[in-house]
């Protein structure tokens, strides 16, 4: 609790009170007694009401996404008889971004106020909003009374699911998969159409023409399944912060959105986490079970911090895959080590498979070179930059003489020019 102004007043006018009835004597000197007794009075009448003057209700929905701003309403309902002057403030746990700055209320008898409040999360599994400290004004307006709210507003996070847009050369809509179908030829019956006219005869479905009395095409859709294993390195290097999550986060969105991706063009796809050594690993799939187990698989995903190996996923990958496949590692490309161990990697699987590796690309440390120096650390620091940048360089140039395909981005691009690199290799049919 903290004392109002007008209590602040009240009690300045009874320390005067006091003082003139020593300087006066009686009957003036108790006089102080009668205001003290009655404001105490009335402190207590404010705090056996303030239960009953407020509801504080927060909604948010069951399932949100990592990596998503999202929001959730928080209303403060006011069944008393009078206008509850009121200030709230969240205390969010790490998992949660978001403003917690003081709100002022004033909400007036009998009425309800809501507030959407924005938030982003950070961090994969189930999560609350935390605690709400909030501060009412009493009923006679000497106290601001303090309450800590801990409710149980519980949700889960949970892996980024596809979103379309037109970063994905209009190929998908929301309504699913629009597949190139041709006329003439195909491997499987897409639907049934009405003639049109410069149709090949040989595509009129003379029963189904016969059943609706006008002339019907046949459309075929191209068959193009791939097989895909998406890689996630969840070493020592994941733990580097990338805006407002770790790399591992980041490469757990990218994954999700590519299973849900390879789904609905029909492919298949299977997932490897790995560090020091092959944590989980789910096998090619090409359904809808395949989605559910992978992002389970994801979702308990946590940072080991050890150097990752991926020559360990190379000797595996070697073992099960048996037809060439597009092999996708989601990984760091800046440590000496790391990079060595997965150029040998790319070594033993670039003879049948197609591989591609996805690396963010952090423009942090790009600014780092060029930011005006301002502390005595500043060079120092744009020289461990140019370092991290001249590394990172000449993994890439290995690589890719290596005949390995390298997209390097920032965080929140990267996933788009994951799923273009696929879209366009899915329809060029290199597999």
């Amino acid at each position: 609790m903290s004392l109002s102004p007008r209590t602040f007043l009240i009690c300045s006018v009874i320390i005067f009170l006091a003082i003139t009835g020593i300087w006066l004597g009686e009957p003036l000197q108790g006089l102080w007694k009668l205001p003290t007794v009655i404001m105490f009075i009335l402190m207590i009448g404010e705090r056996w009401q303030l239960n009953k003057q407020f509801i504080i209700k927060r909604k948010i929905a069951p399932i949100i996404f990592l990596g998503e701003k999202t929001h959730y309403q928080l209303s403060i309902n006011n069944p008393s008889q009078r206008r509850l002057l009121m200030e709230t403030q969240a205390h969010y746990p790490d998992s949660l971004q978001a403003d917690n700055t003081l709100h002022r209320w004033s909400i007036t008898a009998g009425d309800k106020q809501t507030n959407t409040l924005n938030l982003l999360p950070v961090a994969l599994g189930d999560n609350t909003l935390g605690s709400l400290y909030t501060r009412l004004l009493g009923q006679f307006g000497l106290v601001w009374w303090t309450h800590t709210l801990h409710d149980t507003v519980n949700f889960t996070v949970e892996p980024a699911i596809l979103r379309y847009d037109k970063a994905l050369s209009g190929q998908i809509h929301s309504g699913g998969q629009k597949t190139r179908s041709q006329s003439n030829a195909g491997f499987e019956l897409l639907a049934l159409r009405d003639y049109q006219y410069g149709d090949s005869q040989r595509t009129i479905d003379w029963k189904a023409s016969a059943r609706r009395q006008k002339p019907m095409v046949r459309v075929f859709s191209q068959e193009q399944r791939l097989d895909i294993v998406v890689i996630v390195d969840c070493g020592r290097g994941s733990y580097i912060q990338c805006g407002a999550m770790d790399r591992l986060h980041h490469y757990i969105n990218i994954a999700a959105r590519l299973t849900d991706f390879a789904i609905q063009h029909d492919d298949s796809i299977a997932c490897i986490a790995y560090a020091d050594q092959i944590i989980a690993h789910i096998a090619m799939s090409g359904n809808i079970k395949a989605v559910k187990n992978i992002r389970h698989l994801l979702t308990k995903l946590r940072i080991i911090p050890n150097e990752s190996n991926p020559l360990l996923v190379a000797l595996e990958l070697k073992r099960f895959l048996k037809r060439r496949s597009l092999v996708i590692f989601l990984t760091e490309i800046e440590q000496a080590e790391a990079s060595t161990q997965l150029i040998q990697a790319m070594h033993l699987l670039r003879a049948k498979h197609h591989l591609l590796v996805a690396s963010i690309n952090d423009p942090d440390i790009n600014a780092l070179i060029y930011h005006p120096s301002q502390q005595w650390l500043a060079p120092y620091q744009k020289l461990a930059a140019l370092e991290y940048l001249r590394g990172r360089e000449l993994t890439i140039n290995k690589l890719r003489k290596s005949g390995v395909s390298i997209i390097t981005a920032p965080a929140d691009h990267l996933d788009g020019e994951v799923l273009n690199y696929y879209q366009r290799l899915h329809h060029s049919r290199e597999l």
